[in-house]
């Protein structure tokens, strides 16, 4: 019997919108794509709703909209790593090891890290 287990997944356009559980077979480029684009959009909503001047209504200003969007945010950046720490454990479990990167990926990367480091 052939088990899966389930995962934390934003829902590709597709399906619908929103937020819900579907089997690892459904496209993680679409999870991706959909969860940087949620992100972008919390991040745009809330630099707006801060920006706002105080008013009547709160008189210190929006700035606390800052601090729930980084709890959404950081809500959102916690399930996506430990859904990568999940699948990770469930490969080496399995003995699916993915192959080394060629060196020609090794020396792009040092190159770009050594580029960022001046």
């Amino acid at each position: 019997m052939d088990r899966h287990y389930w995962e934390f997944h934003f829902i590709a356009p597709e399906d619908r919108t929103g937020i819900g559980l579907r089997k690892p077979c459904s496209g993680g480029r679409w999870n991706r794509l959909s969860r940087d684009i949620v992100t972008s959009w919390i991040t745009l909503f809330t630099a707006r709703i801060i920006s706002r001047p105080p008013d009547a209504r709160y008189s210190y200003g929006y700035a606390k909209a800052d601090t729930l969007a980084t709890l959404v945010l950081a809500f959102i950046i916690f399930f996506a790593g430990a859904q990568l720490a999940i699948s990770t454990v469930t490969q080496l479990v399995k003995g699916n090891y993915t192959e080394i990167p060629s060196m020609l990926a090794i020396y792009v990367t040092s190159v770009s890290i050594l580029e960022n480091l001046s």
